[in-house]
Formats: structure tokens, sequence, C-alpha cells
């Protein structure tokens, strides 16, 4: 029975609709420092990353006290926009997103979440995951059972755990929660 601890990213320096791909901001890299202390003791475990900035740069501070490098995976990676969307128009899709269910969105949307909770289940060992607010929700709606995109406001840095029984997913600890910005 794996765990997966799952982080959602520090602080990013801006925001979805400003840059596409942001790094940390100076509290997000203590954010970063202070979830890397939080699980140290529970490995070195492989760590999984999404491919962008600010998740990278959150698990670096574990990778660092692991000494051990970390996996770029798609799969967790942040919720896909539109590529034909500007910024500008990036925040105003992901609030009209935020507020359906699943089953209200379009193929490719359900796609990716179908890819993540697929991978989550095919874990056979415990692992470390640096992702997104909606990818996070993304795993925790499945083990959840529910049909809802948003299912609770994971803070940046947060840690939830999960397991898998019977080839679903299990909710084993929900990391806190926040009134957040989406980054």
């Amino acid at each position: 029975m794996p765990f997966l601890y799952i982080v959602r990213h520090g602080e990013a320096a801006a925001t979805f609709a400003q840059h596409l791909d942001p790094g940390l901001s100076e509290l997000g890299q203590s954010q970063a420092h202070r979830s890397a202390e939080l699980l140290k003791n529970i490995g070195p475990l492989p760590i999984l990353t999404s491919p962008l900035a600010r998740a990278r740069e959150t698990a670096q501070p574990l990778a660092d006290l692991w000494d051990i490098t970390p996996q770029i995976d798609d799969r967790f990676a942040e919720v896909p926009s539109p590529p034909s969307l500007g910024l500008d128009k990036r925040a105003l899709w992901l609030r009209q997103v935020m507020n359906g269910k699943w089953m209200d969105l379009p193929d490719e949307l359900l796609g990716w979440r179908n890819t993540m909770i697929e991978a989550a289940l095919d874990f056979s060992a415990d692992h470390v995951i640096f992702s997104h607010f909606i990818a996070i929700n993304v795993l925790v709606g499945a083990a959840l059972g529910s049909t809802e995109l948003i299912v609770f406001r994971p803070d940046n840095a947060s840690i939830t755990q999960l397991s898998k029984a019977d080839n679903r997913l299990v909710l084993v600890a929900q990391g806190s929660e926040a009134q957040t910005k989406i980054n």
C-alpha cells in the first residue's frame, strides 16, 4: 500500500494571469524549506515534480536534503489552459473552469484528469510529488468520489497524503487549507 505525499508548490512570484511559468517568491522559498523539513524523515523517497518552475523550486530543498535528483513528470503538471489564450484571458478562463464540475468540462481536461488519476494508481512504492492546486484537487476528488472540480483549497507548500486500496485512491491526510490565490 504505497503512500503518495502530494505537495502544493510554494507561493509563486507571479499569478496565473501574469506569467506562464513563474518561479517562487521569497515567501515561496521559505515555504519550500518548511515543507522539506516536514518531509525529511520519511525518506529518501523518489521525488516527482511538475515541469513548472514553481513546483521544481519547491521540490529542490527536499531533494537537497536527500541528495537526490527530482524527476519531472508531466502527468502532475498544472491544469492545461487553451494555448490560444493570452495571459490576460487565462485568469478568467481558470475562474470559469473552477466553478464547474468535471463532467461539464471539455474532453482534453477530462483526459488530463484521468491520466493523473491513473498515474497515481500505478505507483507501487511511496513517492513525494510536487504539483498544483487543481492537480491536487483532482487526486483528492478522486479519493472522495467527488465530481466537483474544487473539493478543498490546499495552501501553498501544504502536504496531502494519499494511499490506494482496491485500485482506488484513499485520502489519508488532507493538507492545510487556506484562502489562497490561484497562482
